[in-house]
């Protein structure tokens, strides 16, 4: 290891112990290296080493797009050839090839059941069981995945292969909002239309299981908190599963509790319970 692979260890150290006296109930700590090419694999073994003896969560961006299975895959690509000279990196050490994302992230200890894989579009057969063996999740994010135009994730093969499936948003950078409202619209165009109740599930408890809180949040529950959104039901021909997933918008949103603190309530203005 170099010196300043030491120093970037005890700086993170000292991250990772500040964040920890600043958490409560509703902050927890977690680990968010953002992909394999942005750091190099002995900072990824690291990490994996790291959450051997911590067991905290962690998530990473992983098989988002073409261009960084090439850069795992040992082949050349963008990121080779414009990203890093772009952004001065041409001497940043890159992995050995391996076969897939997956793969690398298994080898350097960054597989288990606190990961959480944020995108896992461009997954095979092979990665989805693998994922499904350690118990990694993979977080949705499919409008993302449009706007940068890298392609849709595999739900049908993901949910085959028993992958625990969540639903995100990725940054503004890539989407036009962060409602999860609007990434079950769309995701639903990709999930078969007699499951919308495992969109729903994605987007609550299955998402609270990939952050490593589903015995505490993300369903109504004697024992858990009392986190509760609240929207008006308007009879349709939908059920009211398939309306929250593909109809429902966050300008609908009447009350928000997180556990039991309202934190928005706009009954009282529109006269609605």
């Amino acid at each position: 290891m170099t010196g300043d692979d030491r120093l970037w260890e005890r700086d993170l150290r000292r991250r990772l112990d500040a964040l920890a006296a600043a958490c409560n109930d509703l902050l927890l700590p977690g680990l968010a290296p953002h992909s394999v090419y942005t750091l190099s694999e002995e900072r990824l073994r690291r990490l994996g080493r790291w959450l051997d003896r911590d067991p905290l969560p962690c998530t990473i961006h992983a098989a988002e797009s073409p261009a960084e299975t090439a850069y795992v895959t040992g082949r050349a690509g963008p990121l080779t050839d414009r990203l890093f000279p772009a952004a001065g990196w041409d001497d940043l050490p890159r992995p050995g090839p391996r076969s897939s994302v997956t793969a690398l992230l298994q080898e350097v200890g960054l597989l288990s059941n606190r990961s959480l894989l944020a995108h896992g579009v461009h997954l095979g057969d092979e990665d989805a069981e693998l994922l499904a063996r350690c118990g990694a999740a993979v977080a949705l994010c499919v409008r993302s995945n449009r706007f940068l135009k890298v392609g849709d994730p595999p739900v049908a093969r993901l949910r085959r292969a028993g992958v625990r499936l969540a639903v995100g948003t990725d940054s503004l950078a890539s989407n036009t909002s962060l409602s999860l409202w609007d990434e079950m619209a769309v995701l639903a165009e990709l999930w078969p239309e007699e499951d919308r109740g495992g969109i729903l599930a994605a987007a609550t408890l299955e998402a609270a299981r990939a952050l490593g809180l589903g015995e505490t949040i993300g369903s109504v529950e004697a024992g858990k908190a009392a986190d509760l959104v609240a929207v008006p039901w308007r009879p349709g021909p939908e059920d009211p599963t398939t309306a929250l997933v593909t109809r429902t918008r966050a300008a609908d949103v009447e009350l928000v509790m997180v556990a039991g603190r309202v934190l928005l309530d706009r009954t009282g203005q529109t006269g609605r319970a």
